[in-house]
């Protein structure tokens, strides 16, 4: 999940590429056109306050106006936003999960939603942004807060703009690996932060510090000497892995970085078709360490120990 700095990181229940040509199984994310069409399930809006499913699966108790949007696979509320918006955070995020599911090699027959949930819920806020900037997942949907006077100085809307391309799909990547694994991993983390947050970053390609060269990824890891971790990403399996007196929005988008190189190397190397099966593993009981190893052939300390000499052969 994509957050910024203005929001306490207790609080977190944790949630430019490019491509090395000399590794056995890269595959290159590449995005629906902005005018590519999706084929959605639309039905008549209708006044429902029903609570949203966030409201009892996170701590924000936000309430919408009453008027949700629905497509085939989700339900667009806002507290603020006019039809017309809603349909088209609907289509991107249609466009987003179509993307990921063809991406990772997930069937929806693979997909296990929330008890009596059928289709993913997404809250759009313009009233919420002193709480948060940027999404927030969890196990049947996700938030995300915009400004509303921005999103309308534009007349056309830009599916792949960076609020709402990269963000949905950070988003939905996260909400696809709660539903392989049929409920929220915030409690226990099954999968690990640097894994999670890993994966969603390499899918929606949404980090500044983009690392496409061993001397970039020696000079982020001098930046990061004092950090807990020292720039081994492995080393973060939780956010409550760095005090938080560490963070930043600077240190966030470095760390993200960091944690998709590490998914990148392992998709590039081993198939991207694995890290679904790292969500699935732990479906079956296994931990983190197990699916991992059953996954790679090694264990994630073996990863750890090794990663600074693996990036030395992968990058150029």
């Amino acid at each position: 999940m994509r957050k910024f700095a203005l929001i306490l990181l207790s609080t977190l229940l944790v949630t430019s590429c490019s491509y090395s040509s000399s590794t056995a199984a890269t595959e290159t994310p590449t995005y629906p056109s902005a005018t590519s069409t999706v084929s959605l399930e639309v039905q008549t809006p209708s006044v429902s306050y029903r609570p949203g499913s966030w409201t009892y699966r996170t701590p924000y108790r936000w309430s919408h106006n009453g008027f949700p949007y629905e497509s085939e696979h989700f339900i667009v509320y806002a507290d603020s936003a006019r039809e017309g918006e809603k349909k088209q955070f609907a289509e991107e995020a249609e466009k987003s999960l179509a993307f990921i599911l063809d991406f990772l090699h997930i069937a929806d027959e693979e997909l296990r939603y929330p008890p009596v949930q059928k289709k993913l819920e997404i809250f759009g806020s313009t009233k919420h942004l002193n709480e948060f900037g940027g999404g927030y997942a969890y196990y049947g949907g996700f938030l995300f807060t915009y400004n509303e006077r921005d999103y309308r100085i534009s007349e056309t809307f830009s599916p792949y703009s960076f609020l709402f391309g990269p963000l949905f799909t950070h988003e939905i990547t996260h909400d696809v690996g709660f539903l392989l694994m049929g409920y929220s991993s915030h409690d226990n983390l099954l999968v690990t932060t640097w894994f999670d947050e890993g994966l969603a970053t390499y899918v929606s390609k949404d980090d500044p510090y983009w690392i496409s060269s061993l001397s970039q990824l020696n000079s982020l890891r001098q930046s990061l000497a004092d950090i807990p971790g020292r720039g081994n990403p492995i080393l973060i399996s939780r956010w409550d892995d760095i005090p938080y007196q560490y963070f930043s929005d600077e240190m966030m988008n470095k760390l993200y970085a960091l944690f998709e190189l590490a998914v990148r190397y392992l998709a590039d190397t081993y198939g991207v078709q694995k890290c679904k099966w790292i969500y699935l593993d732990a479906r079956a009981g296994m931990t983190f360490e197990e699916a991992f190893e059953d996954q790679y052939g090694m264990s994630p300390t073996e990863y750890q120990n090794s990663f600074f000499t693996l990036m030395e052969d992968y990058l150029p």
